[in-house]
């Protein structure tokens, strides 16, 4: 069975080409970059890393295995988070993201069942749209392409 992850891709470069940028989507062993963009206009460019998820996954969470990556961290790395269900994309940079959720992975493997059990450590990480990606003024940051550093 295919993976869904290329469809992401698919989407999230044909999102940035609308808007004017040229985006190509990487070979698969390139690790943690699957889209290179550049905007023509400017000569910026920007690093993405897309993650989706299915129509049948109706959490508001992704899941995302491995480490912290301060490589991604000190490579400007952006993450576009895709829900296939409805196509919402939530976007924000490696730097903002890991101290989210690295916060979130210590707590949960700090915590209790609620039979009392301590956890067993859970290796992965978990975006969340319901408190991951909002602006300053508490607004849900959602197809929000501007924030990339491309413009």
């Amino acid at each position: 069975m295919a993976s869904n992850g290329i469809s992401g891709e698919f989407y999230v470069a044909a999102q940035l080409t609308k808007q004017g940028m040229i985006a190509t989507i990487t070979g698969k062993n390139t690790k943690d970059i699957d889209i290179l963009a550049v905007n023509p206009n400017n000569g910026k460019t920007c690093l993405i890393q897309v993650k989706e998820k299915t129509t049948a996954n109706k959490s508001p969470e992704w899941k995302m295995s491995g480490k912290v990556n301060q490589n991604q961290i000190k490579l400007n790395v952006w993450y576009v988070f895709v829900d296939l269900s409805n196509f919402d994309c939530y976007i924000i940079s490696a730097e903002e993201l890991f101290p989210k959720l690295q916060k979130r992975q210590e707590d949960y493997n700090k915590g209790y069942k609620k039979n009392g059990e301590k956890r067993k450590p859970d290796p992965c990480f978990y975006f969340n749209m319901n408190c991951d990606c909002f602006d300053e003024n508490g607004n849900k940051k959602v197809n929000n392409w501007q924030d990339l550093p491309l413009f």
